[in-house]
């Protein structure tokens, strides 16, 4: 039977308790959140010889989660990716957010929903282990404008779906753009290279010199950026490629397709697991954790670049600035909604 159980795991400064949430199916499979940042701290599923183990990067405790500043698995807004210069005009108005990452603004600025106690409350049984997490952000937090209600909820289902549905309500108009940055590493390794993907896109968007993705999606057919048919995270990344260059590897956000209910497939030629995404948002950023070096992670480990991997769906970077944008601004009455689903499983040819 599903079940949810709560265990403290640590003291904020002022001396708030953050606690720690682990869903269980019938099965044994285990996702543990956080009630800080959100966070995603722990997913732990069976490999191809039903032995339960770690797909995601994360830290002992929290202290190092404070520490670290590559939001290892945590909830990031309220606009998740880059903001160019940490400007945009909204209803003939214009906004200057703080500029974290320069020149730009990333993931909600500096103190943005990652770095936050968000309340917690377990949902009655349903069939499925469901928690909710919710957040208030007052007008002018970050620079941003209007007050922001946002829900999490969080459910873990006995075929193992893990469920993460946000949505977001404000009293005046403000871009909304949330999303979870889990690294993922379904052999628990130094590198998740090997791994191959399959991602069902045919455009992708490139980024211009200060990582910003550039304004007309480009075909990914003759690039690195081509994922149609599996293949390994590293088999391009020692292309001769400008935009590899930019980026230090993948951080490129894809226009997913529509029709395939799962258009997002990695499967690990070591362990067995598989990991397929789908979801409500228009696309998906790839980032290969090309900046991961020295952080300090699980078992008091540093990783290294490339020890995971993060599938974000959400909306484009910038997209306050794009001609395409308002689907990301939420205004009173038209709420925020999104949902992503990720399957975890064995892949036939590992099966025990």
């Amino acid at each position: 039977m599903a079940d949810i159980r709560t265990t403290h795991f640590g003291v904020l400064t002022d001396g708030r308790a953050v606690s720690a949430y682990t869903l269980t199916n019938r099965y044994g499979s285990e996702v543990v959140m956080l009630d800080w940042g959100a966070s995603l701290h722990s997913v732990r599923v069976p490999d191809g010889r039903g032995r339960l183990g770690e797909v995601i990067l994360g830290c002992d405790s929290l202290a190092d989660y404070q520490c670290q500043q590559v939001y290892l698995g945590a909830s990031v807004g309220r606009f998740a990716n880059r903001i160019a210069e940490g400007r945009f005009v909204l209803d003939g108005r214009r906004y200057q957010l703080e500029c974290n990452q320069a020149p730009n603004h990333l993931h909600g600025g500096r103190d943005g929903f990652d770095r936050r106690l968000w309340r917690a409350s377990i949902l009655e049984p349903g069939g499925d282990a469901r928690l909710r997490l919710t957040l208030q952000s007052a007008d002018g937090d970050q620079g941003y404008p209007g007050n922001l209600a946002v829900t999490l909820t969080v459910s873990l289902s006995d075929e193992s779906v893990l469920t993460l549905a946000y949505e977001a309500e404000a009293d005046q108009a403000t871009p909304v753009n949330l999303t979870h940055h889990a690294y993922f590493n379904l052999d628990d390794s130094d590198s998740c290279l090997e791994h191959r993907l399959q991602l069902l896109a045919e455009r992708y968007l490139p980024l211009d010199a200060a990582q910003i993705p550039q304004r007309w999606p480009q075909p990914v057919a003759g690039t690195p950026f081509d994922f149609r048919q599996p293949k390994a995270l590293e088999q391009d990344l020692a292309v001769a490629d400008e935009q590899l260059r930019r980026a230090g590897g993948y951080d490129h956000y894809f226009l997913l397709e529509p029709g395939p209910e799962w258009p997002i497939r990695v499967q690990s030629p070591c362990s067995g697991r598989c990991l397929e995404v789908s979801t409500s948002l228009p696309g998906v950023h790839l980032y290969s954790g090309n900046f991961l070096q020295g952080t300090l992670g699980r078992r008091q480990r540093y990783y290294a670049n490339h020890a995971g991997f993060c599938l974000e769906t959400q909306y484009p970077a910038d997209s306050p600035n794009r001609e395409d944008g308002q689907a990301c601004i939420v205004r009173p009455g038209q709420p925020y909604r999104a949902v992503t689903r990720f399957r975890f499983s064995v892949c036939a040819e590992h099966a025990l």
